[in-house]
């Protein structure tokens, strides 16, 4: 078994690394590949307040534009199944997992970790203010606002035993 989470939608050459994860797997060996897909569906959609929706909402596009600049496969998660299937595995099958979360909670951390490592980045190209930087930080404290977290994608298949 080959296991890829987290990975590819990183890598800017993701159609090509799938398939060498493909070559790697024995026959009748399976891959599973989990990934996220930051487009698939509006982060904000769970929050009250539209002015912290919106702060959110800038920032959120800025940290996509930047996974963009970066070689993100654009729609890389929702495209795992049909990726899978040109790969040439059998027996292919996919989900997707949505969270909702809080300020405060772990899932608030992890994403006020991303956002601190694009917040130089981001300032630099003019795609955030410090300002907006700050108030999505202190967003994802705040236990009162809710976010979801990009859908993961997780999507599996065997190598045809030959």
């Amino acid at each position: 078994m080959v296991h890829a989470r987290l990975v590819l939608v990183h890598v800017p050459t993701a159609e090509q690394a799938l398939h060498q994860l493909v070559r790697a797997l024995k026959p009748g060996g399976w891959l599973l590949v989990e990934d996220y897909d930051p487009r698939f569906l509006d982060p904000t959609f769970p929050t009250a307040d539209r002015g912290a929706a919106a702060v959110f909402a800038r920032a959120y596009t800025a940290l996509v534009e930047l996974l963009d600049l970066h070689g993100n496969p654009p729609n890389w998660g929702r495209g795992l199944y049909q990726h899978l299937c040109s790969a040439g595995l059998v027996d292919v099958e996919m989900e997707g997992y949505l969270v909702v979360g809080t300020g405060g909670l772990d899932r608030a951390e992890a994403e006020r970790a991303n956002f601190e490592q694009v917040r130089a980045e981001a300032i630099e190209r003019g795609l955030l203010s410090q300002q907006d930087i700050d108030e999505v930080l202190r967003l994802l404290t705040d236990p009162n606002f809710a976010f979801s977290s990009p859908v993961m994608f997780s999507a599996w298949g065997r190598r045809p035993a030959r």
